[in-house]
């Protein structure tokens, strides 16, 4: 009997020593914004001509004549020295043990902050900046730990700092960014968005913000043989599209997947019309 309880307080101290280990661990690394202000480290960040994922550019030289641990927190802003050119929002946390006296090279991955600027030329001039607000900060927690499209993270970042509309963020897998929808929505205190928007291409911006392709899809269920119309009406009434004409319909789950090019539309509100006449 004592042999057991002697096993069961080594295991627990274990535990416990392992828990303090690891914490002291994490300790010892400090924000880069605080390895900056006390003179420990030179840091040069620079532009490797992109705006999005591996971008910039990290040299940095340890002044200590002992090991220094340096971290780049998820939210923090890398802002550009051309007022022109877009700042970088940090998505991923990056660590850095650098040896006394020592110099590395790394790269920081982050994404545009401004769609409207242009892009980063490269070797354009980076400073650490604050850390973004609390829900740029949050955003950019949940992608660190995710592995999100690109075009979808880019675009809930404009979402938060450009106010974008929620609709840009799409992906021909939904299932694969409902979790980031699900956040930026809850952020904004939106409404989860029925449809996803693609916006045209415009090679003299990032985002142009006109409307070029609406895709969704229509799940709705008929209790009983039924003649089906789905058609879409503008503000007056007016139908403008017919997707669904006179088709029978049995009594069951249905999905319609709606694809519309609506490039130059005049912008107001449109309305989805479904109707099940029983037979």
């Amino acid at each position: 009997m004592k042999f057991v309880l002697y096993l069961t307080i080594s295991l627990l101290f274990l535990i416990c020593s392992g828990n303090h280990l690891k914490a002291e661990a994490d300790n010892k690394y400090i924000s880069v914004e605080i390895a900056l202000s006390n003179n420990t480290i030179n840091l040069g960040l620079s532009g490797l001509g992109g705006h999005q994922e591996e971008c910039i550019e990290m040299k940095i030289s340890n002044l200590l004549p002992d090991s220094i641990f340096v971290v780049f927190e998820p939210g923090r802003i890398l802002q550009s020295k051309d007022a022109n050119e877009q700042d970088i929002v940090i998505v991923k946390e990056r660590r850095f043990a650098i040896g006394p006296l020592r110099k590395i090279v790394a790269r920081l991955f982050g994404f545009c902050a401004q769609s409207k600027n242009s892009s980063p030329a490269k070797g354009s001039i980076f400073s650490v900046g604050k850390m973004g607000n609390e829900d740029l900060i949050t955003l950019a927690k949940l992608i660190d730990k995710n592995n999100f499209p690109t075009p979808a993270i880019q675009h809930a970042i404009w979402i938060l700092t450009d106010n974008n509309p929620i609709s840009s963020i799409h992906h021909d897998k939904p299932e694969l960014i409902r979790p980031l929808l699900n956040l930026v929505c809850k952020l904004k205190r939106i409404k989860f968005p029925w449809y996803m928007m693609i916006f045209e291409e415009d090679t003299a911006m990032l985002f142009s913000g006109r409307p070029q392709i609406l895709s969704a899809q229509i799940d709705y269920y008929i209790s009983n043989n039924s003649v089906v119309d789905l058609n879409l009406r503008n503000e007056g009434g007016k139908i403008i599209r017919k997707f669904i004409t006179g088709q029978l319909h049995n009594p069951d789950k249905y999905t319609y997947n709606l694809k519309l090019n609506v490039a130059n539309w005049r912008p107001g509100k449109y309305y989805l019309h479904l109707y099940a006449d029983a037979t």
